[in-house]
This record gives structure tokens, sequence and C-alpha cells, in this order.
């Protein structure tokens, strides 16, 4: 029996990810369009967004103001409430959290999550205008949701801010697997029935 329930909560093939764009702003460098940088990791980055920007760990490249939140790269957006990255996953994940960070001004922000084009959650508040460095906080939705779309309304006239962080977990079991995992657990009980029968 517990041979049985471990092969088949081994079915749950859980994958995990995380970007924080210190890898692409060393291959893209500064203003690099992140595209299909991470399509091996099964995300595509989408949307109007203005690339990889450096951070001032890196000499604050375009004078942001900004430092990232994991390293000092992020992805930066500078064309106001007209920018609208967005992360779209080759296969469903569960649970998607990034971080928004804004440095002179404050902003409205909203992080939706899609299945198949439908909205499935989102998490909206506003990020204060902070200091040199930036003010960052973390959005979150819960899934599964195969895109991810940033969308912002700015108070006070402002019209940048990065986003940094992108983590993203699925413990879907994928489905050939999970039934031959199934088959396999079905064969090992039949099996250990017969020879209790014959002893």
């Amino acid at each position: 029996m517990f041979t049985v329930a471990l092969l088949v909560f081994s079915g749950h093939a859980a994958s995990a990810g995380v970007i924080t764009f210190e890898d692409a702003y060393a291959a893209l460098g500064n203003g690099g369009d992140p595209a299909t940088y991470y399509s091996s990791e099964g995300v595509t980055i989408g949307g109007v967004n203005s690339g990889v920007i450096g951070g001032i760990g890196n000499g604050d490249p375009g004078n942001w103001q900004l430092e990232g939140t994991v390293g000092s790269a992020f992805l930066g957006c500078n064309q106001g409430d007209s920018c609208s990255p967005t992360f779209n996953f080759a296969s469903p994940v569960d649970d998607v959290t990034l971080d928004i960070g804004i440095s002179y001004q404050s902003a409205n922000f909203t992080v939706s999550g899609y299945l198949d084009s439908t909205l499935v959650d989102s998490d909206s508040f506003t990020v204060s205008a902070g200091t040199v460095g930036g003010t960052w906080d973390t959005f979150s939705v819960d899934g599964p949701v195969d895109e991810v779309v940033v969308s912002s309304s700015f108070n006070d006239g402002g019209f940048f801010y990065g986003i940094d962080n992108v983590n993203f977990s699925s413990a879907t079991p994928e489905p050939a697997t999970f039934s031959m995992l199934l088959l396999g657990a079905a064969g090992l009980g039949i099996g250990a029935y017969r020879r209790r029968r014959q002893n």
C-alpha cells in the first residue's frame, strides 16, 4: 500500500523557476529585449516594455534610480500607463509572484493572471513613492495561468517602474507520466495480491 501511495505522489511533476534579469542583462546589455531569452525555461516576455535595465549597481544606465530586488538588473517600463509587460508560459503554472518598484512617484498597479485569455486572478494595490533605490512591493496571482499582465495607473505624472524577481511554480502532473505511474502502481498491487493468494 505504501509503495502505491509513493508512486501516485511522485506522479506530480513539480516545477519552479525564477527570473532575476541578471543573466539577461549580462547577455543582452542595457535596454536589451528579453522576449525569448527565457524560452528554455518556458517563459516569453512581451507587451510594451523598455527591456532589461542595469540598475544602480551597474552604474544606473538611463538614470532610473532603481535597484532590483535580486541583484541590480530588472525589466524596465518607461512609457507610463501605456506600458504593459506580459509573461507568457509554455505550460500553465499554479502560482506567480513578482516585485514591482518605483522611485520618485507613486502608482496603482494590477497584476492579472489569465488562462486561455480568461481572467483567473488579479492583485492590485498602490506602490508609494520612495527614495533612491526604489520602493518595491510583491504581487501574486494564483493559477493555473498561462499569461500574466502588468498594468499601471500613475497618480502624479510619473512614467517609469521596474519588475524583478519573477517566481513561478507548478505541481500539475504531466498526464502521460501520471497515467503510466498509475498503471505501474496497479501492476504492483496485482502482483502483491497474487503473491499473497499463493502463500
